[in-house]
């Protein structure tokens, strides 16, 4: 039907439930309005956006966000920009006036590498006030990845946020509180007239501080301190504000300048004043985004303890999360910033803090059992005697040492925390707090207090030698299950352990000083963690370090990470690992940073770690590589242990013939060389033959360690591994000019070609910059602490490059 001619005009013909479009009538249904709008386009209005940043090598600057204009922060959808000198880019792009927030950030494109700008400081322009066939330009400036350690909460939320009284009576800088409209939302300009929204980003705002804008402009105060104009907190450290200025009052020069709490001007900005000029094409609206420019770098201080140190006359024979209460005082008192610890996760009995037993729960072994009994029974005095009469059993039993007495001290509030539980443990977790403690830990919470019960009882640390998988937690955890008891004292000594972490956490912020945790790269391999995510890690494989001198490697016996079944969720495993950190800490460190781009894998039956290869590995060595150097047909010589006879007689001595008769096969064509027998031909294998006890009348125990160590030898001591999935995939050993099967080689020629292979296989051709850029970047969006990386030992050039482009530190 012909319609009124006015296109997108709702018609009422067909009672309104009709759209004009050019000129007919098309009737539709309104009910999904969002399937309107893609037929028919929703009313939007344009962004003009512009950036000057100088992109390297010819690269392609983007704009990234959940828009669907910006690509859904999808890179390769994301917003390609233009430029004609590679430093000034700009992009038109319409945006939905429904969206009412766009936030986005810029990076860029080289190759197949993107980097992105500050991913902690969030940008963001408001769509409010504005109408459809509305134009907003931007005029953004580039954040510096390094700034997202001066808007972590170690600085929003510690350092620069507590009061001179150490009450942190400002609370958050991000505080939500108040109407931020006056400086978000965008209202109809007068006549010949320019809507400015000014935002900037200042990471190093101290406690009572706030930011303000002066400049030449009347509005501005004309430089005059007493006439400045106030930003308004959007929180994250980002401040905005609001100004209309005719257009002909154009360009003026301007600053932003610092005040305390009393009113008081601090200090401006440094260099020579900014200087904003007109928005071109009678644009109305314009959106400032800058970051503050300090006279002076930040210098701060801190101190690298070890929680079980921090002994006091309170806690009993170990230090305790309480006692980080006493160094914060004394760290206040000499103006130190941050206190880092070392991991305090669940080991169990294992007293090194970096073999965690979970990832999320804290370490009993740091409870104040005082405390707990006091909070129990409602107060010290009506702790009941005996429970009395063990905590001071226990004082002044382990106070006196000189040295930890790790196992004694773990048993004893063990008991002690059973007798706290029995007598009023329900109460506690029956509480409304406790409750919802549980809930927001349910992720984690109840299979770790199942596999601590099943542990408990059966003594075995293996678990898939138990009859329960973490499938039964749900049956386990019932009030029929023989393990509820267990189950609740579990949940229940983890509760207090979070409320004496919390709280010393809190009594930190108060005075300025951010705590630092310790992220260790690995687990325990029979733990909760491996035991609940089972598919979350690489079992039959484990992690360590290459050697490139003399042998050993090392195997810290931890499993691997799947990656790539972490992938598929978007790393949620590490997020909530993270958010539980953040709970306490406002910093973390990460153990070995390089295990993010690449680790040293091991299987798990070679012990030593010297037959691992790094993974990922990008560029293995292939069969025609082999070839190219002389290393053809029949790869055995390189593949196999060397074993010459000469070695057996040299390292068995007197119990060569036995292990020649009983180990060891001649090499058909080579009769001066042996292979190991199948059953001796791993670590694991010769491990547990040569205890079994059909040796017993044969063996002395020094013989057995001896051709245990000497078989374990000669399984590592050959030149190339081969891929166990890819036949025509191949890797060198990392102690290669080492072994015996190396030194026997006679073509020197052959040995100066897999000289260079090795070294360029080890240390050119191997590339992880963008494996661990998109790890740890997931690990940086996952929480809002400062990010430091342990990067010693052979470090790759681009694990800096990342490192710097993330803004985490060394």
């Amino acid at each position: 039907e012909t319609g009124c001619g006015r296109v997108g005009r709702i018609c009422r013909v067909g009672g309104g439930n009709c759209v004009c479009w050019y000129g007919k009538v098309i009737t539709i249904c309104f009910e999904n309005k969002r399937k309107n709008d893609r037929m028919f386009g929703s009313p939007t209005i344009t962004l003009i956006l512009k950036i000057h940043y100088k992109v390297k090598d010819g690269g392609q600057m983007i704009a990234s966000g959940e828009s669907e204009a910006l690509g859904k922060n999808v890179v390769n959808k994301s917003l390609k920009m233009r430029s004609r000198d590679g430093e000034n880019w700009e992009a038109k792009v319409s945006i939905p006036v429904s969206e009412t927030l766009l936030v986005y950030r810029y990076g860029y494109i080289i190759g197949n590498k993107s980097r992105f700008e500050a991913i902690q400081s969030v940008r963001s322009i408001s769509l409010e006030g504005l109408k459809k066939g509305d134009t907003v330009i931007t005029r953004d400036t580039w954040r510096s990845p390094k700034s997202n350690v001066f808007v972590s909460t170690a600085f929003r939320e510690a350092i620069f946020a507590a009061s001179p009284e150490g009450t942190n009576s400002r609370g958050r800088q991000d505080s939500a509180l108040g109407d931020k409209s006056a400086a978000t939302r965008w209202t109809e300009p007068q006549r010949n007239s320019v809507a400015i929204r000014f935002t900037i980003v200042v990471p190093r705002l101290t406690h009572g501080h706030s930011i303000r804008l002066t400049g030449e402009h009347e509005k501005l105060g004309k430089w005059d301190m007493e006439s400045t104009l106030e930003l308004v907190n959007l929180g994250r450290n980002v401040y905005s504000l609001m100004l209309e200025i005719p257009v002909d009052e154009f360009p003026f020069q301007y600053k932003y300048c610092i005040f305390d709490k009393e009113g008081e001007f601090v200090f401006r900005e440094r260099g020579t004043p900014r200087e904003l000029e007109a928005p071109t094409d009678h644009v109305k609206f314009l959106s400032v985004d800058e970051s503050f420019k300090y006279e002076n770098v930040w210098k701060g201080a801190g101190v690298a303890v070890p929680v079980f140190s921090l002994r006091s006359s309170r806690s009993m024979g170990i230090g305790e999360f309480l006692d980080i209460k006493l160094l914060v005082d004394w760290a206040a008192k000499v103006n130190l910033s941050l206190i880092q610890v070392l991991p305090v996760n669940d080991t169990g009995d294992n007293p090194s803090p970096y073999s965690a037993t979970s990832v999320f729960a804290l370490h009993p072994v740091y409870l104040n059992v005082q405390e707990v009994a006091a909070y129990t029974f409602g107060g010290e005095d009506k702790v009941p005697y005996e429970i009395k009469q063990e905590i001071e059993d226990g004082l002044s039993s382990f106070n006196g040492l000189e040295e930890i007495d790790y196992t004694s001290v773990l048993e004893k509030k063990d008991k002690i925390l059973s007798m706290i539980f029995l007598g009023g443990g329900n109460n506690i977790l029956a509480e409304a707090e406790c409750k919802a403690w549980q809930e927001r830990n349910s992720p984690w919470l109840p299979g770790y207090a199942c596999w601590k019960s099943i542990m408990a009882k059966t003594g075995e640390w293996v678990f898939t030698q138990w009859e329960h998988s973490a499938k039964d937690v749900p049956r386990l955890i019932s009030k029929d299950s023989e393990f509820y008891d267990s189950v609740r004292y579990h949940v229940f000594v983890q509760y207090n352990l979070h409320l004496q972490l919390l709280s010393a956490s809190n009594y930190a912020k108060a005075h300025g000083v951010a705590l630092k945790g310790d992220l260790p790269i690995g687990v325990a391999r029979y733990c909760a963690d491996t035991w609940i995510d089972t598919d979350m890690f690489r079992m039959d494989w484990s992690a360590g370090a290459p050697t490139h001198g003399p042998p050993p490697a090392q195997n810290w016996d931890f499993p691997l990470y799947n990656w790539d079944v972490m992938k598929q969720d978007g790393y949620q495993w590490w997020r909530r690992r993270l958010a539980a950190m953040e709970e306490y800490f406002q910093a973390f460190r990460i153990d070995h940073v390089l295990g993010f781009f690449r680790i040293w894998a091991i299987p798990a039956h070679n012990y030593s770690g010297l037959l691992g290869r790094y993974d990922p590995c990008p560029k293995p060595i292939t069969r025609r590589e082999l070839a190219s150097i002389g290393i053809k047909g029949k790869l055995d010589r390189y593949t196999n242990p060397y074993i010459h006879e000469s070695d057996v007689a040299k390292k068995f001595g007197e119990s060569a013939k036995f292990v020649v008769e009983n180990f060891l096969d001649e090499v058909i064509d080579e009769k001066e060389l042996y292979n190991l027998r199948d059953e001796v031909s791993t670590h694991e294998r010769i491990h547990t033959l040569i205890h079994d006890p059909m040796y017993d009348d044969i063996l002395s125990e020094d013989q057995r360690v001896m051709i245990r160590t000497e078989l374990c030898n000669f399984v590592d001591d050959r030149l190339v591994i081969q891929d166990e999935e890819d036949p025509d995939k191949f890797y060198l050993v990392c102690h290669m000019f080492h072994t015996a099967s190396y030194k026997a080689l006679k073509d020197e020629e052959l040995k100066t070609k897999l000289d260079k292979l090795w070294h360029n296989f080890f240390w050119e051709r191997q590339k992880w910059g963008e494996d661990g850029y998109e790890k740890l970047s997931a690990m940086q969006d996952a929480a809002n602490m400062m990010v430091c990386g342990e990067d010693l030992g052979a470090v790759p050039s681009e694990a800096y490059e990342v490192l710097d482009a993330l803004g985490i530190l060394g």
